[in-house]
């Protein structure tokens, strides 16, 4: 199911859906983000997928970064790694 929410601001991941959602199609729009953006874009979109989510880009984008949290299972689409465990406070005395 595609789920429209009125205008949202790129920049701000709050105003982004929360998710989860099987597949997130972001094809053609990267290539217009600073490298700044488009790393914190590729951090969080995969937040958005379940373990089994795909991430699909456009031909002209592609992940570099071996900090995004997806790997590569054909040309432009990406599926969803596990994300590491939240991190342990305090002391386990």
């Amino acid at each position: 199911m595609a789920r429209g929410e009125g205008p949202t601001h790129l920049n701000d991941e709050r105003t982004w859906p929360a998710g989860p959602f099987d597949l997130i199609f972001c094809r053609n729009v990267l290539i217009y983000f600073g490298a700044q953006a488009r790393e914190h874009a590729l951090q969080a979109l995969p937040r958005r997928l379940p373990p089994t989510g795909h991430l699909f880009l456009g031909h002209a984008e592609s992940i570099t970064s071996n900090t995004a949290p997806v790997r590569c299972v054909a040309p432009n689409i990406y599926r969803r790694t596990p994300l590491p465990p939240p991190a342990r406070t305090g002391s386990n005395s």
